[in-house]
């Protein structure tokens, strides 16, 4: 929390104007056939995105800090790839620690049918994450990839050279948005509630949101019906007559799907993220399914992969999770079949994450986007950082399962 509050009190003190940046290498690819949503997600190639946006519009966005809510969504153009999309919905995204102003390097959110009405190539929205966090612009995309690969539903990720009235604002990370499609290709259906998790701005500092607190009002909606949050009011219902002693009860067994969790939880070990549900309930998603548990599901991973501290050559900040303040991992850690699963799913995760396919992820993403990312024109990392960071990455693909392996051993 010192690390937060401290980024806290940094970005509440930037006010000045952006730095005047210069133009990088055009490193998009050839357009290729728009037939469905894939060509956004394809590792093979850098799609070009261009954005147009009124003075009126670009003040808005300039006026943005890090504890604008809600964030302000502009009217602008916009041309994916050669094609034009006509008028969109175009906002600011980031919170702590990831949150740039309009003229430096922000993340982004691309409201395609906000005001024609029809989707792009099937999508609603797409999200535009800066990699404001590391040098690699790797570790967001590593981080999704092994969800999924992990049987965890995630989205799916690219990569785009974005230009903004002209201006080269660099690389930026193609996210699928998690809404109304994403859920019915995840899970076969879309009729549950889904919901955001996180924090909430209360005052100066965040309120971060877990169940058994009194928070469940606080939860956003992003798809579904308001019922007034007795889902997640169920779900803490159990959490809390948990108490300090209790484990897991056999209705709580039913109301969450345990399996793909503890999946996730091994995820969360596997990349050491330390921003996300287990640290501190943020960057999750909860979706209920209307014929089945709630399923917990991944967004945000700038959290992921940093660099060990000098007095710790530990990969990972997990001492099986018994130290967690998230409310979920505390009942389970204290119920012994649970965390009984919870090690041999981390088991069986680090087996499926020390095959190939990890490797040859990372390989090939370094290999596309090195040149984009090397010449960014808002990039504020040397050269050789980048690359000091993207042998991190590799070493640590080849050397986080027999790590994982060791923090949960065999009985």
């Amino acid at each position: 929390m010192e690390r937060t509050a401290a980024l806290a009190l940094l970005l509440l003190a930037v006010g000045c104007e952006g730095t005047v940046y210069g133009t990088g290498p055009e490193v998009w690819s050839e357009p290729t056939e728009h037939l469905d949503d894939g060509f956004l997600f394809d590792q093979t190639r850098t799609n070009r995105i261009e954005l147009t946006l009124d003075e009126d519009a670009e003040e808005i966005l300039r006026a943005e800090r890090v504890f604008t809510q809600p964030r302000n969504e502009v009217r602008g153009r916009a041309t994916i790839d050669g094609e034009d999309l006509g008028e969109i919905g175009i906002r600011l995204r980031g919170g702590l620690g990831s949150f740039n102003r309009y003229d430096d390097k922000p993340k982004w959110e691309l409201d395609f049918n906000e005001y024609s009405g029809e989707r792009f190539v099937g999508l609603e929205s797409l999200s535009l994450n800066n990699a404001n966090e590391e040098c690699s612009g790797a570790r967001d995309e590593l981080a999704f990839y092994v969800n999924g690969l992990a049987g965890v539903p995630t989205s799916r990720t690219g990569h785009v050279q974005l230009l903004v009235n002209g201006r080269d604002y660099g690389m930026a990370i193609a996210l699928e948005t998690q809404d109304d499609r994403w859920l019915r290709r995840n899970f076969d259906n879309n009729d549950g509630n889904f919901y955001d998790g996180g924090y909430v701005q209360a005052g100066p500092w965040p309120l971060f949101l877990d169940f058994g607190r009194g928070r469940e009002h606080l939860f956003d909606l992003e798809e579904g019906v308001d019922n007034g949050a007795v889902d997640i009011a169920a779900v803490s219902a159990e959490v809390e007559a948990a108490g300090d002693e209790g484990g897991v009860s056999e209705e709580l067994w039913r109301l969450v799907d345990w399996d793909r969790l503890l999946r996730k939880f091994a995820v969360e070990q596997w990349t050491a993220n330390d921003d996300a549900y287990l640290t501190l309930a943020n960057n999750y998603r909860i979706y209920f399914q209307t014929d089945g548990p709630m399923v917990m599901t991944p967004w945000d991973q700038d959290g992921t992969f940093r660099q060990p501290d000098e007095d710790d050559e530990a990969m990972h900040w997990s001492d099986n999770n018994t130290d967690s303040g998230s409310a979920l991992a505390e009942v389970c850690v204290r119920d012994a079949q649970c965390l009984a699963a919870w090690a041999e799913t981390s088991r069986e995760v680090a087996d499926t994450l020390e095959g190939p396919e990890p490797l040859a992820f990372i390989e090939n993403l370094i290999e596309v986007t090195r040149e984009g990312w090397d010449g960014d024109p808002r990039g504020t990392c040397a050269p050789a950082d980048r690359d000091a960071e993207r042998g991190h990455l590799v070493d640590w693909v080849l050397g986080a399962s027999e790590a994982m392996r060791a923090t949960w051993p065999e009985d």
